[in-house]
């Protein structure tokens, strides 16, 4: 599996295309891919639209960009300091055996995060509803959602089965926070993020690092990882300096 990890953020719009052009090599080489990445401020609207996901974007701020898109789900937003990961796979096989591996897909995504979130001593699980794929985890006594999983399947030749896009989005450092919408259903005070439970920030690079070889151990490959641009390495902390003095 070839993992693409973007260093610096990127835009909704242009990371679509980078979905599609991944999709373009895999379907001409067959090799899996994974990109990865955190969007500047963008609300996405899936398949399962509701008029109350739409009645949203008035209440956005103007700097927020807005998407339909053809993956499952309602309205979800992204921004700084949330982790995209866009697998690209080939799906094949009759009508029965492509629903399972489907299913089998967004297990796989929730797995990978629970196995992440795992190394830095959280518990989590998945939601256990295929329609309302996600990962959660018990803070303060509530469960709450760490992780969106929507995911889509763009048909290809009749004998060439089905293209992956869209995936999952782990609340590393940030979750989303807007007043009166509702994210997937949603409401923001049911959401939680990895720096809110660990109490420090999480490197970006280092999360996305990690979560790369976890997917690829996961569906049974190995990562070759290649970071796109320059990781951003978080400043010492006193602490840190003090020791090393």
């Amino acid at each position: 599996m070839r993992a693409s990890l973007y260093c610096e953020p990127e835009r909704y719009g242009p990371g679509l295309s980078l979905q599609r052009i991944a999709q373009e090599d895999t379907i001409a080489d067959g090799v899996p891919r994974l990109l990865m990445m955190q969007h500047h401020p963008v609300y996405t609207i899936g398949t399962q639209v509701q008029e109350e996901d739409l009645a949203a974007i008035p209440l956005l701020d103007n700097g927020i960009e807005v998407c339909f898109v053809n993956r499952g789900g309602r309205g979800s937003y992204f921004a700084l300091g949330m982790m995209l990961a866009y697998p690209i796979r080939i799906i094949q096989g009759a009508r029965q055996i492509a629903l399972h591996q489907m299913v089998q897909h967004l297990k796989s995504l929730e797995k990978s995060v629970t196995v992440l979130l795992g190394q830095y001593g959280i518990a989590a699980e998945p939601s256990g509803n295929v329609r309302h794929p996600g990962v959660w985890v018990v803070s303060n006594g509530e469960r709450k959602k760490i992780a969106a999983v929507g995911v889509g399947f763009e048909k290809q030749s009749a004998d060439r089965g089905y293209i992956t896009q869209h995936g999952v989005v782990l609340y590393l450092n940030e979750r989303p926070n807007l007043d009166g919408v509702l994210l997937c259903g949603e409401e923001g005070k049911n959401l939680v993020t990895v720096k809110e439970l660990l109490g420090k920030e999480v490197p970006m690079p280092e999360a996305m690092e990690s979560f790369a070889e976890i997917y690829a151990t996961t569906i049974g490959s190995e990562a070759e990882i290649t970071f796109i641009g320059t990781p951003q390495v978080p400043a010492p902390t006193l602490e840190q300096l003090a020791a090393t003095a």
